[in-house]
This record gives structure tokens, sequence and C-alpha cells, in this order.
């Protein structure tokens, strides 16, 4: 009982020396601007496909430097024909190749081995539109998911299923996607938070599915989503506020030995 409670402890002192960090380590920060970034995502159960398809596509683009090769996907919006998955499919024969081509000729596009991140983009997009053409309507794919989500147990499941089947995602993106379309029990186990979480003792190892499980269990203990256990911590990992337009640099490091003595004195 007394290990519970210390855990309780200090998972509530990390949460709350996260806030102070941010508020004190940049004078743009305030309280206000990150509950901001700890609200509910833009997509909240999106009710139509298109938002689903676009939002899991952005995640999956997520991925180490993909996002930088990638770009803006409005750049190539007309070839992914404006989000609606069954059109595309349609369109491209379910073929990733076709719409590798398609984007060849427009965009210039240097490296075209099947490993190379464009074709490999490409292969999730359309992996993603098969997965995704499994359900009807938007109602449907909710319904789905819910099976997972209502349950404390099932939870991780859907994410898994979602990394096997969709190529590329794997299930720390799979998590963002499902938290950007207002999943708001998942979290996104990235680099920052297997960082942080177990060198401030907050998660028993690096492995993503154990760091979920441990920003799961913050969350419970400070009364938030793990939506917004994740965003703080990641916040301090990245540095990036894009919902306020300003970067303050990687923190991980700084926030960390500034917080560990503070965490030690709880166990």
């Amino acid at each position: 009982m007394e290990i519970l409670l210390d855990t309780s402890k200090r998972d509530k002192k990390a949460y709350e020396l996260a806030f102070k960090f941010l508020v004190n380590c940049d004078g743009r920060v305030t309280k206000k601007i990150i509950e901001h970034h700890l609200s509910e995502s833009e997509y909240n159960f999106p009710d139509n496909m298109t938002l689903i398809f676009r939002r899991i596509i952005e995640s999956t683009k997520n991925a180490q430097m993909k996002s930088r090769v990638i770009g803006d996907l409005k750049n190539i919006e007309e070839k992914l024909c404006g989000y609606d998955h069954t059109y595309l499919l349609r369109r491209y024969n379910g073929d990733w190749k076709q719409l590798l081509d398609s984007i060849v000729k427009t965009n210039k596009i240097k490296r075209l081995e099947d490993k190379s991140i464009w074709p490999r983009y490409c292969r999730s997009i359309v992996s993603s539109a098969m997965f995704l053409s499994r359900f009807k309507t938007a109602k449907e794919f909710h319904e789905f998911a819910r099976v997972f989500y209502d349950n404390d147990i099932t939870l991780p499941a859907l994410p898994l299923i979602i990394s096997k089947e969709i190529y590329g995602i794997g299930f720390p993106l799979a998590c963002d996607f499902l938290k950007e379309i207002g999943y708001q029990k998942y979290a996104k186990p990235d680099v920052h938070l297997r960082k942080i979480l177990p060198d401030l003792n907050l998660s028993d190892s690096r492995d993503e599915y154990v760091v979920f499980k441990s920003v799961v269990r913050i969350a419970e203990n400070v009364n938030a989503t793990p939506f917004a256990v994740d965003k703080i911590f990641w916040l301090i990992g990245s540095g990036k506020f894009h919902k306020s337009g300003f970067e303050i640099g990687r923190r991980a490091d700084e926030f960390i030995g500034w917080a560990k003595p503070q965490l030690d004195q709880i166990l």
C-alpha cells in the first residue's frame, strides 16, 4: 500500500514540476498557453471518413525524418484525392506504386528505392485507405474503436491492431492517430516520453508499451487525460509550442536534471 501511495505522490509531483519547469524556462510560456496545448484535439471524434483518413496519414508521416521529407500534405492533396480514401483506392487500383508514380510526375523526388521515404509513405497511405475501407461510415469506425477504448484491459489492443494493419505506422504512431481524433486515453510513447519517464523513474523501462501504460497510470493519479500527460512531457522534450507559433528548444535533459532530485525525495 505504501508503494502505491509513493507512486501516486511521485506522479503528482512530476506533473506539477512539468508545469513549473515550462513556465520558468521561457518567458513566452504561461500556464494558459500550456493548458491551450493540453486541450482536446481539433479532430475531436470526426464525423466523416475524410478527416479520419487525413489524420491517420498525418500521423503516419510523423516517423523519424518522414515529416521533413514529405512536407505539407497540401502539396499533394490532389494526388490524395482530397483525402477520399475510397476514391484513392479506385484511382490507383489499390497499388501504392501507382500513387508514387503520380506524385513523382509533379514533385522533385530523387530517391525511389523501396526502402526510401516516399515509397514507404505511399505504402502507408494505401494500406491506411484499405484499413479504413472496412468501415462504411465514421460512426461505424467509432463503434469499432469503442469496443477497445471503453475497457482498460483492451485499451492498448486497438493501436496494436492498427500497427499491424497499416504499413509503417507502429504502435506509437497508431496511438498518436487515435489521440488526435479525440480518444484522450491514448498517449504517444515517442522518443521524448521514452527518455523522460524512465529517467525520472516514472516508467520501469523504455519499452513503448510500458511507457504507454505508465502515462495512463500517471493520468489516473493526477486526474488528467493521458492526452494531457503526453502533451506536457512532449512540450518539454520537443520544445515545440506549435499552437502558439514558437519553440523553446529541447529541454528534456535540463528538466530531468532539475526534477529528479526533487522526485527522489519521495522514494
